[in-house]
């Protein structure tokens, strides 16, 4: 299927724009072919919190007190995210989504975190 490489959708609060995209998601993941991660950016304040975050749900790994709460993988910069996407560009065709709610907050992030997830696409897949 076909994907645009980022949307962003604006608005004011509380007028259900995640929950239009969250649903619209979870439908076409029901139909298989799809993964998709929602992640708040005011949860996820740190680049580690929030690319752990993304492949924990692209993945399906779910952390608890019985695996140490082990995450699918640790990623301390925006390489070691992209090193793991293409890894996971390796499985079975996939297209992935990641759903950043209150993404203004990308900006506290520092200055190479935005632009990178901006060119995630082709930094992943350009890779190869």
């Amino acid at each position: 299927m076909p994907a645009c490489p980022a949307l962003y959708v604006y608005g004011r609060s509380a007028t259900g724009k995640t929950a239009v995209v969250t649903a619209l998601l979870a439908a076409l993941a029901a139909r298989g072919g799809v993964a998709f991660a929602h992640v708040d950016c005011i949860e996820c304040f740190t680049p580690r919190l929030l690319f752990e975050r993304a492949l924990d749900q692209l993945t399906g790994t779910v952390p608890q007190a019985r695996t140490d709460w082990t995450t699918f993988a640790r990623c301390d910069a925006p390489a070691d995210f992209f090193r793991h996407l293409r890894r996971l560009e390796a499985t079975p065709p996939v297209t992935r989504y990641i759903v950043f709610d209150r993404a203004e907050r990308l900006r506290d992030l520092g200055p190479t975190v935005l632009p990178a997830l901006l060119r995630l696409q082709e930094l992943v897949r350009g890779a190869h």
